[in-house]
């Protein structure tokens, strides 16, 4: 059975922003990063034990493909939480901020 993928507050506001800077640079492009984003959310619910923890927390993180990505999550008992669709150059203190 395959967990429900549940994107925070935090994430739909990354991914929102994220897909409409993207589609206003170059038309078509906030589709493409539509498609890699859940591309790597079915690799997340097919095996979400199989990305790596990041050090000191219970966080997973998965590489989002063609896009400078890595989608923030953690897998609980009925659901896969999504704190982040986090872009790597970014500080990783705003996603640590939004856990707890």
């Amino acid at each position: 059975m395959r967990l429900v993928i549940e994107l925070g507050p935090g994430a739909r506001d990354d991914f929102d922003d994220t897909i409409f800077w993207y589609e206003a640079h170059e038309r078509g492009l906030g589709r493409k990063l539509i498609r890699a984003v859940n591309e790597a959310l079915d690799r997340i619910q097919v095996s979400p034990f199989s990305f790596p923890i990041i050090h000191g927390t219970n966080v997973r993180r998965v590489v989002v493909g063609k896009f400078p990505f890595s989608i923030i999550f953690v897998p609980e008992l009925e659901r896969i939480y999504v704190y982040s669709v986090f872009h790597t150059s970014r500080n990783p203190i705003i996603w640590r901020g939004r856990i707890d």
